[in-house]
């Protein structure tokens, strides 16, 4: 074994026939097109190298350092590079056919149109990276991580190809990220094609009638993602619009089909029996109408709106600042009739469910983690804090 620490070098010995390099620092070496086959590089650090063309076919390169490496065109086949670090590596039309690539960190790496035929990639890290026009046939994806930025060939399917139960699917840190949200509610749909339309609303008996009792006729359903609950509500007679920033989101729900067993369901949730459900109040379901767009885009949808509900939403912009929770908390209460009711449903989210109450009421504007006391504040904007956890 021969620790180097420039290209020059490696060559020279490599050609006279040392092949055991573990442990070298090749730090921005230039390697292009270099014929490296069978060449041990176990641990070595390769970080910034430029191995495009390289032949390193049947090379050992477990453990080592390739992070933002150039491989384009790199003939790896057969190569193991176990726990290797290939993350932001470029490596468009490379060649792993047979590749050994046991939890590689390929996170970040561009795979354009690489062969990746028969490749071994259990448990591999591929969250941002870009296989697209790659060849995944026959290639081992159990348990492989990823992410929806993580770019596949098309009609690849990933939660089949990873027998990942819960694949690493997060919701988007921007919450405007609408290509981000479409990936989310794709994965959802795939992996709870029902459960989850139902479970996304709060299914109380005593919303509907406290409603109507208020003599409310228009709702906002802000951020609604897959859910059901526009169509509850406009079977309960609401003239309803559902906004969400998923255009994907908003088709699967505008194109979905209930079943008798869901419309007993909803009539259930919408005060109404079975047999109270007239053909009018069928048709008025396709009245509900289905709005791309930022809660936080003024223009969009600007009302005024008797009801806005939303729920899980407002939470979700804490992850970029408190400011930007307020920001959407204010362009939703500039939706709101003045005598209006916003219902804001908090998930394991009651310290931000108190900050923003307590602002609320530091401008004047009533809020209440108590539905019935709108009834004392009935000609007055009234913001309504929903709080579950589990």
């Amino acid at each position: 074994m021969v620790k180097v620490n420039n290209a020059e070098e490696l060559l020279n010995l490599y050609a006279a026939g040392e092949k055991d390099f573990q442990n070298s620092d090749l730090t921005a070496a230039n390697l292009q097109g270099a014929n490296l086959r069978y060449i041990n590089l176990t641990g070595a650090t390769l970080k910034r190298a430029d191995l495009s063309s390289a032949d390193l076919r049947n090379a050992l390169l477990l453990r080592a350092n390739l992070s933002n490496a150039m491989l384009n065109k790199a003939n790896l086949s057969q190569a193991n590079m176990t726990r290797a670090d290939l993350s932001r590596a470029v490596m468009t039309k490379a060649n792993f056919t047979k590749a050994t690539m046991l939890r590689v960190d390929l996170s970040g790496s561009i795979l354009l149109e690489a062969n990746l035929e028969n490749a071994r990639l259990r448990e591999a890290n591929l969250k941002d990276a870009n296989l697209r026009g790659a060849n995944l046939e026959k290639a081992n994806f159990t348990q492989a991580q990823y992410n929806y930025k993580t770019l596949f060939p098309e009609d690849f399917d990933p939660v089949k190809a990873t027998k990942t139960f819960y694949p690493d699917y997060p919701i988007p840190t921007n919450v405007n990220d609408a290509e981000g949200w479409n990936y989310f509610w794709k994965y959802i749909i795939s992996m709870y094609p029902e459960e989850l339309l139902f479970d996304l609303f709060d299914d109380s008996d005593f919303l509907i009638p406290f409603l109507k009792k208020l003599g409310y006729q228009t709702i906002l359903c802000a951020g609604n993602g897959i859910s059901l609950e526009p169509y509850a509500l406009a079977y309960a007679g609401f003239d309803v619009t559902a906004l969400d920033v998923s255009g994907y989101a908003n088709q699967y729900v505008s194109n979905y089909k209930i079943s008798d067993k869901e419309l007993k369901y909803i009539s259930y949730f919408s005060d109404l029996n079975i047999e109270e459900i007239s053909t009018e109040i069928l048709q008025k379901v396709k009245t509900v109408k289905f709005v791309t767009g930022s809660i936080c885009d003024a223009d969009i949808c600007p009302g005024l709106f008797d009801v806005i509900i939303t729920r899980r939403t407002v939470q979700l912009f804490n992850i970029i600042s408190q400011e930007q929770v307020i920001a959407a908390m204010q362009s939703l209460l500039n939706r709101l009739s003045p005598t209006g009711l916003l219902i804001n449903h908090g998930h394991n989210a009651y310290a931000i469910n108190d900050f923003l109450q307590n602002w609320l009421l530091s401008r004047g504007i009533f809020a209440s983690n108590k539905i019935n006391d709108k009834l004392q504040h009935q000609n007055q904007k009234f913001v309504y804090f929903k709080g579950t956890s589990g």
